[in-house]
C-alpha cells in the first residue's frame, strides 16, 4: 500500500463574522488607552487601568468566538491517475494563456480538486467536522479568499511537490 503525503491547513469558518472587526477595534482602543495611561501620573492611572482590563477581557471573548470557527483540514496528495483525470475533466480554455500554462481550467478545477484532496476536518477542540466543501467555497458565504488560497496551495503543493506554485503539467 502506497502512503500518500498529507498536510494540515487551518482555516476559519464564518470568517466574515463581526468578531474579527470587534477584535480589531478593541486592539485599537487598547492602544489609545495605553497611551492615555502612560501620560498620567501613577496615582491617577486607576480608572484607565480598569478600562484596559475590561478591554482585554472583551478581546479574549472576541478571540474565543474567532477560535471556535477555526478548523484544521487534512489534505492528501491524489494518485497520479486521479490527478490526471481531474485535469482532463477541466481542460484549459483555449483562449486563456494562464490556463494553457498550468494545464487546467483555473475557474472549474479548484472545487473538484479540493473535494478529492481533502480527507478530514477537525474543529478547534479536535472533534471531526463534516466535509462541506461546497459551502466553504461559496463565494458569498464561504471562506475568506486568503484561507481558500492557502488550502488550495497546500493541497497543490503536495500534488506537485512545489509549494505555492502552479503545476506546469498539461492535461493529456
Amino acid at each position: 500500500m502506497v502512503t500518500r503525503r498529507t498536510a494540515k491547513v487551518q482555516i476559519t469558518l464564518d470568517a466574515k463574522n463581526d468578531a474579527r472587526d470587534e477584535l480589531a477595534a478593541l486592539i485599537d482602543e487598547e492602544k489609545i488607552l495605553t497611551r492615555e495611561q502612560a501620560g498620567l501620573p501613577s496615582g491617577k492611572r486607576g480608572p484607565v487601568t480598569k478600562q484596559i482590563n475590561k478591554n482585554r477581557a472583551a478581546q479574549e471573548k472576541a478571540q474565543a468566538v474567532i477560535d471556535a470557527g477555526k478548523i484544521t483540514l487534512t489534505v492528501a496528495a491524489l494518485t497520479s491517475s486521479k490527478y490526471r483525470n481531474l485535469m482532463k475533466n477541466h481542460p484549459p480554455r483555449e483562449d486563456d494563456e494562464f490556463d494553457q500554462r498550468i494545464g487546467y481550467n483555473e475557474e472549474t478545477f479548484l472545487a473538484p480538486f479540493l473535494t478529492e484532496a481533502t480527507v478530514a476536518a477537525r474543529d478547534h477542540e479536535g472533534n471531526d467536522v463534516p466535509l462541506t466543501i461546497g459551502v466553504w467555497l461559496d463565494e458569498d458565504d464561504g471562506l475568506d479568499p486568503v484561507d481558500t488560497l492557502r488550502w488550495f496551495n497546500t493541497a497543490l503543493g503536495l500534488q506537485t511537490g512545489r509549494v505555492n506554485r502552479s503545476p506546469q503539467l498539461r492535461a493529456s
